[in-house]
């Protein structure tokens, strides 16, 4: 990837401008608005405050059972006794709505990471159709095409990747086909490649295999029937030798 490619990324991402990365948990959480963690501490906190009133050895409570001598009678124990089990069911049934709402948070995230997927997939096919359409022939060009399409980072990637590599191979072959027709020899194949869209390094690359094919046959059109035929059945280059 150049770094041309790295600093556009890195200028729209950190800025917000362009931000296709699905959304973390806690991001999700916290759009929400609900506070599981919070709202539990919260109850938790108002129980035990309720409960530290209900005490039998409460200030209010205990001087009105000694006004009445009871502060240690089966009452006593009794109010005591109420006021820790009142704490002890509500802290049950704020456990039990916490992990409700967090099932019900995590439910919705899934739900949400499943539309995202489903529309990253969508955003795929018409960004490789399109970049398939076009030729583009430019790999750096091709992830920003998909990024400023909805794409994230790593599927941009991927599809600008692939497209731009059959892009390439199906501009190889047309050029070497045409430098065939002209009869063109190797540095003339080359500036037909620039001439076609070519990059300095496709184009190198492209010689490259017009060197392996000239090892074989005596020009590029004796060879690139041959050659076609074997680069259409898959990505090796295996040819007959001269004679």
């Amino acid at each position: 990837m150049s770094k041309s490619l790295e600093d556009f990324i890195k200028k729209y991402l950190n800025n917000k401008l362009i931000d296709n990365e699905p959304r973390s948990y806690s991001d999700y959480k916290m759009s929400s608005g609900i506070d599981t963690v919070g709202d539990f501490t919260k109850t938790v906190e108002n129980l035990y405050a309720t409960k530290k009133r209900g005490l039998a050895s409460y200030g209010r409570n205990y001087r009105n059972l000694a006004n009445k001598g009871l502060q240690n009678s089966g009452y006593a124990s009794y109010i005591s006794a109420r006021a820790l089990d009142n704490y002890d069911t509500g802290v049950s049934k704020a456990s039990l709505a916490r992990s409700k709402s967090e099932a019900e948070l995590l439910g919705g995230y899934a739900s949400y990471l499943e539309k995202y997927q489903s529309k990253q997939s969508s955003l795929k096919s018409k960004v490789t159709s399109h970049l398939t359409d076009t030729g583009e022939l430019n790999l750096d060009d091709a992830i920003a095409y998909g990024i400023e399409n909805g794409l994230n980072l790593e599927n941009a990637t991927a599809v600008g990747t692939a497209t731009y590599s059959a892009n390439k191979r199906r501009a190889f072959n047309s050029i070497i086909e045409e430098a065939a027709s002209l009869g063109l020899d190797k540095e003339g194949a080359i500036l037909l490649g620039k001439k076609m869209g070519l990059g300095d390094k496709d184009a190198d690359e492209l010689g490259e295999e017009i060197d392996e094919l000239l090892k074989h046959y005596d020009s590029i059109s004796e060879g690139y029937i041959k050659y076609l035929e074997e680069n259409s059945q898959s990505n090796t280059r295996t040819f007959n030798k001269k004679g």
